[in-house]
């Protein structure tokens, strides 16, 4: 496959058709941004727009290693001691 770039092009497509594009995949998908978009309006509607800052954008912004949304956390973690 490293070769031919094309066909590798072509079966990453075709696995990603067929895993995460099947009726079932996308329903679930549906469903849960429905819940989480409910569940956040819910909660502004009831604690204002603190909700969402505290709730949901202060997280985007934090500079602690140990939580934010990095994929590299562990290691930032392993580096920082």
């Amino acid at each position: 496959p490293r070769t031919r770039p094309k066909r590798l092009l072509h079966l990453i497509l075709l696995w990603t058709r067929r895993l995460f594009l099947t009726p079932s995949s996308v329903l679930f998908f549906v469903s849960m941004m429905t819940t989480f978009c409910i569940l956040t309006v819910l909660a502004v509607h009831q604690f204002g727009h603190t909700a969402l800052e505290e709730g949901l954008l202060y997280h985007f912004s934090r500079v602690d290693h140990r939580h934010n949304y990095s994929s590299f956390w562990y290691w930032i973690y392993l580096a920082r001691g």
